[in-house]
């Protein structure tokens, strides 16, 4: 199997999960946050770095910190647009009408990004700096999600809402 087919099989796996992505991230509006649903995300995600144990898989420093680095530029569009709202005495992550254009730019900023680095780096590193920005792209933004949350939290139990707040 040539190299252009495992970069178009790759590309066509990449839609795949930016649609599961899309489709979870557009259902989990309804039922409440918690900060073990805010925060497992990133946690799951980080076994992947399991796949940097094989040798092929690795680039350079710069190439990962690059990568890690535009991964947080590319979380603020998702930082901004994610707000909570409370029902009842439950805390919701609060649908933006911005989410799935924004999405749908990162995944198309992803996909361009994609085709250029392909050139320079294996398939396998070409993989493992995207995995990089991926989770340069989570993480601050479920951090950002977490700290948000637990203030409206913490305001929420200081003003007495009409039932109390589950732990998380």
């Amino acid at each position: 199997m040539g190299a252009f087919s495992i970069l178009w099989g790759s590309t066509v796996i990449m839609v795949g999960l930016a649609l599961t992505v899309l489709f979870v991230r557009l259902r989990g509006g309804r039922r409440p946050a918690t900060g073990a649903r805010i925060l497992l995300p990133p946690v799951a995600m980080s076994t992947g770095f399991g796949m940097f144990l094989v040798p092929q898989m690795r680039s350079s420093a710069e190439v990962a910190w690059a990568a890690f680095l535009l991964g947080v530029f590319f979380s603020y569009p998702l930082i901004l647009t994610t707000h909570y709202h409370i029902s009842g005495s439950q805390i919701f992550v609060r649908r933006s009408k911005w989410f799935v254009a924004i999405l749908l730019a990162l995944f198309a900023l992803r996909v361009g990004l994609h085709q250029y680095v392909a050139e320079y780096l294996t398939v396998q590193q070409t993989a493992g700096a995207f995995f990089v920005l991926a989770f340069g792209m989570i993480l601050p933004w479920r951090m950002a999600m977490f700290v948000r949350y637990r203030k409206l939290r913490t305001a929420t139990k200081d003003t007495g809402p009409a039932y109390p707040i589950p732990e998380v």
